[in-house]
């Protein structure tokens, strides 16, 4: 009896070895992470998981939930069959997505708790026709970074200009254009393209006024006129620096009529102007356009702003 089981504990030894390692196998697969590397930002990303069963029980399969609405996970058997694959099929939608994107699975298995599935990418917008930039500060240099197709990729390869620096290259077989986009010195839209021919994209945007007015026009309401009265209505507009700094209002270069009057009222930030307006002689909507003029700590140049002033005169019918 002795000789027998000397002769079979290695053998059961090297058994029991085999499952122990086979379980930690299988339990270090509950957690896996798979990286995608660089990727469009259109494209739809598939990926599958693998999971397999190295006992000789069935492991029951629960619900998978994701991370976001744009993961997919197909439909999954309900249990994993003894030595048997299971394949987990992860379809991501990767539309409007840029920049590092990161997307989880958890699938119950009972007992063992929750399989993670993870998947990363570096995603890149693709690069549009028109590259709307909104709403900018003066001089400012805007970095955007896209995925381009080959033709662009080559004809902006090695594109720069006052307005633009494009740099291309190509990260994990993706070509990438990285734009330095440089807003002009100027208030107002700009619009400029990203080098020559129909595939090559413009650019557009608008450089805010460094002194911005709470309104562009101040409406004063209805103002009655009262026979052989006096009367007047004043209404206050708020000026502040979009970029932070302090403002001062130049008194002597507003200009506006003699039925209107200036002054500088209390304010917590910024300049705020209260304006009054005598009431007209006559009855009628009463227009008027307004101009003010501020400097910016650190910038002798003057900024204008226009604001236009309307109200409408009721007459007193007796």
């Amino acid at each position: 009896m002795r000789k027998l089981v000397r002769k079979i504990l290695p053998a059961l030894v090297f058994l029991a070895l085999v499952l122990v390692t086979l379980h930690v196998i299988f339990l270090n697969a509950l957690r896996q992470s798979h990286s995608e590397g660089a990727l469009m930002g259109e494209a739809e990303l598939i990926h599958t998981f693998q999971l397999r069963n190295y006992s000789w029980h069935r492991i029951d399969v629960g619900d998978a939930h994701t991370s976001c609405g744009c993961t997919v996970v197909a439909d999954l058997p309900k249990s994993i069959e003894p030595f048997q694959r299971l394949d987990i099929p992860i379809r991501i939608d990767l539309s409007g997505r840029s920049g590092k994107f990161q997307s989880k699975v958890s699938l119950s298995l009972p007992p063992f708790g929750l399989a993670e599935f993870e998947i990363v990418a570096d995603v890149y917008p693709v690069l549009p026709a028109v590259i709307e930039l909104g709403d900018v500060q003066k001089g400012a240099v805007i970095e955007k970074v896209f995925a381009a197709d080959e033709r662009v990729f080559n004809s902006s390869s090695e594109f720069s200009n006052d307005n633009m620096t494009v740099e291309a290259r190509v990260v994990e077989g993706q070509p990438i254009l990285s734009l330095a986009i440089h807003a002009p010195m100027e208030s107002g839209d700009f619009a400029f393209s990203m080098g020559e021919g129909s595939a090559s994209p413009t650019v557009n945007g608008r450089v805010l006024k460094e002194v911005q007015a709470s309104v562009d026009t101040l409406s004063l309401g209805y103002i009655r006129l009262g026979a052989g009265e006096e009367r007047s209505t004043t209404g206050e507009v708020a000026f502040v620096s979009t970029t932070g700094a302090l403002i001062a209002w130049q008194q002597g270069s507003s200009v506006h009529s003699d039925k209107v009057s200036i002054r500088e009222a209390p304010s917590e930030a910024g300049v705020t102007l209260a304006v009054t307006l005598e009431t007209p002689q006559t009855g009628g909507l009463y227009k008027e356009n307004l101009e003010f003029y501020f400097t910016v700590e650190g910038d002798p140049e003057m900024i204008r702003v226009p604001v236009e002033l309307y109200a409408y005169v009721l007459e007193d019918i007796s």
